[in-house]
């Protein structure tokens, strides 16, 4: 079985429309087969705060790799919304110790640096200021956190840690309205999906759109991590690209 953590429910709605919803010993998960291997995601929550309960998780199913995705901010121009891509190092914002993410095999893919916040960056001189601390990439607010807790558990799983480029720098108007966006597709009740349309007005259309592309490329990322560690159900194996986990 493959982990996968991700932060929020929109941003792995594709994974989740397919996955039953379950609570195991007080802990909700989702479960269930992604490309003929069988998987269990966990929701971590912004700035990665249901440690108790992702601690609980890992000892509840007999993991043989790990998956870390969902949304992150580009902190240079060169970026495109919808970029999928592989992370190489992850730093810490306000923390000297730094992991870096090894790719093996001939077929490496291009990856990427990225910085742990403990707040949201959501304005340009947010994302400039987190850029010239840290000169990564991207930006999150979990990663670090579940390296973090990976290495003081000593889980030696094959690790792959893949983000999707979701807002731009210069995009913090744009982003006003995203707490919306996460609690339309969040929510189940018809008139309270109404009423946050109604709030958005004419922005609702063009959010909703990139939204699900946004979420379709998660969903596509995950596949491809899971065909890139050669993942399947009945025989683990990892030889064609593996992420292990190292500490600088």
């Amino acid at each position: 079985m493959v982990a996968i953590t991700c932060a929020l429910f929109d941003e792995a709605f594709e994974l989740i429309r397919i996955l039953k919803n379950e609570k195991i010993d007080g802990v909700s998960q989702f479960n269930g087969v992604i490309g003929h291997v069988p998987v269990s995601l966990f929701l971590t929550r912004p700035g990665f705060h249901r440690k108790a309960k992702f601690n609980k998780w890992l000892t509840q199913h007999p993991f043989q790799a790990f998956i870390n995705t969902g949304f992150a901010g580009s902190l240079q121009a060169g970026f495109k919304v919808g970029d999928i891509c592989p992370i190489s190092s992850v730093k810490h914002y306000k923390k000297r110790k730094k992991f870096s993410l090894k790719v093996h095999g001939k077929n490496s893919q291009k990856t990427y640096s990225l910085c742990t916040s403990p707040t949201i960056a959501n304005t340009l001189d947010e994302k400039e200021d987190i850029y010239h601390n840290s000169k990564c990439q991207l930006v999150d607010m979990e990663a670090w956190n579940l390296l973090e807790i990976l290495k003081k558990q000593k889980q030696d799983l094959p690790l792959r840690v893949v983000k999707i480029v979701g807002d731009l720098p210069e995009e913090g108007d744009l982003l006003k309205h995203e707490e919306k966006m996460r609690s339309y597709f969040s929510s189940f009740k018809t008139l309270e999906k109404l009423k946050i349309i109604g709030q958005t007005g004419i922005s609702f259309v063009p959010l909703y759109k990139r939204k699900k592309m946004l979420q379709k490329k998660l969903y596509d990322a995950v596949l491809d991590s899971l065909s890139i560690m050669n993942i399947n159900e009945k025989d683990f194996s990892a030889n064609s690209i593996i992420i292990k986990l190292l500490e600088k």
